[in-house]
């Protein structure tokens, strides 16, 4: 079927777009027609998003009119090749999908394009991708259920090249089932991936793979690497413990500083907290220090603490009992934020018990 004038005004719904086609501004819809040719549409030169998936076209042309177009729709079509998009200065969103696309060519012209669907074509080899890196502001990219069997090392070292990349679809690929690893070696690759294969990139995720993925990159083995992954993560779950304790304690948000690994670290360092226990309340800590303190000087003692954690991991009875008469962890937050705020560090072995956790005041006496 061609696409005449007549048959576009017929897709047009009401009499006043078909007289005058320039307030056709926001989306025309021409799918689902049978067309086999994209022509006739010099009129609608206001058009943003254009319709044109599930017809019998096999070329892309004509579009030099449509000079704000931002999406265009063509899946699911008989389309080859990716061609004659240059005079598209605005397209952003461009779903080619379901074709017969064997190479991504032709799309480094298109400045402002961000996300490309290309799924279910028949790219095979490393070459049919490599002009990806040359789309400067492409974010998301959907390769998936494309027929690519090669070494992933090139396929990688491409993705690594694409640094604006956020969204990334690779699964359905033959590759990616002889990919050792496949997902932490894409997100090394793309660190700064939000979400690859529908599954989105979670903070702690990204901590465990930077950590697998540093011993794997300095010439490491996976079976070190996967020793790097377990640490990273019984050092997450020993941080969100602190954290979790520290808000149940009446921390408010609004004061509740987001400590960081290093000053949580120096923290347990300071009050000779054994690495490999995961969930100790701070208002226990804060009572055994000043159960351990000693007369001489104003500091911490170790081994009255790794005492005192070996025969519990609870807070005491009188930690309990003297809840009121103590400072409590939104005060201890408060503290570690000042000293982050100030410029101290922990850099020392002990920490002066003054600095950390000042007296509580007297209690009020009521005459």
């Amino acid at each position: 079927m061609e696409m005449t004038k007549e048959a576009i005004h017929l897709c047009l719904k009401r009499k006043q777009l078909r007289d005058n086609p320039k307030e056709v501004k926001d989306s025309l819809y021409l799918n689902n027609r049978g067309f086999s040719e994209i022509r006739n549409l010099e009129p609608f030169t206001e058009v943003r998003v254009l319709h044109l998936e599930s017809n019998k076209l096999t070329r892309i042309n004509n579009l030099e009119a449509l000079k704000r177009l931002q999406t265009l729709c063509l899946q699911k079509n008989k389309i080859a090749n990716i061609e004659k998009l240059h005079r598209c200065k605005e397209l952003k969103f461009l779903d080619i999908s379901k074709n017969d696309i064997s190479r991504i060519d032709n799309l480094s012209s298109v400045k402002k394009l961000e996300t490309l669907i290309i799924s279910q074509n028949n790219l095979t080899k490393v070459d049919s991708i490599e002009h990806l890196p040359r789309i400067p502001r492409l974010r998301e990219l959907d390769l998936g259920s494309n027929k690519i069997d090669c070494p992933p090392e090139g396929i990688l070292k491409i993705l690594s090249n694409c640094k604006s990349l956020r969204v990334l679809t690779l699964a359905k690929n033959p590759f990616v089932k002889k990919m050792p690893h496949y997902r932490k070696m894409v997100l090394i690759t793309c660190p700064e991936l939000k979400c690859l294969d529908g599954r989105v990139v979670c903070e702690e995720e990204r901590r465990r793979c930077k950590a697998w993925g540093k011993v794997i990159l300095n010439g490491g083995t996976f079976a070190e690497a996967q020793d790097a992954d377990r640490e990273e993560l019984m050092r997450i779950r020993r941080e969100m413990s602190i954290k979790n304790n520290m808000k149940r304690r009446g921390c408010d948000e609004e004061y509740y500083p987001q400590l960081s690994s290093s000053i949580i670290q120096s923290l347990m360092k300071t009050l000779g907290i054994n690495e490999t226990r995961r969930s100790i309340s701070m208002i226990s800590w804060t009572h055994t220090s000043r159960d351990v303190l000693s007369d001489d000087e104003d500091q911490f003692s170790n081994d009255g603490l790794e005492q005192h954690f070996i025969s519990t991991s609870k807070p005491s009875r009188r930690a309990r009992k003297s809840l009121n008469s103590s400072w409590s962890s939104g005060q201890i937050a408060q503290k570690i934020q000042n000293m982050k705020t100030t410029g101290k560090a922990f850099d020392d072995d002990f920490v002066s018990m003054s600095a950390l956790f000042p007296p509580p005041p007297p209690p009020r006496v009521v005459d």
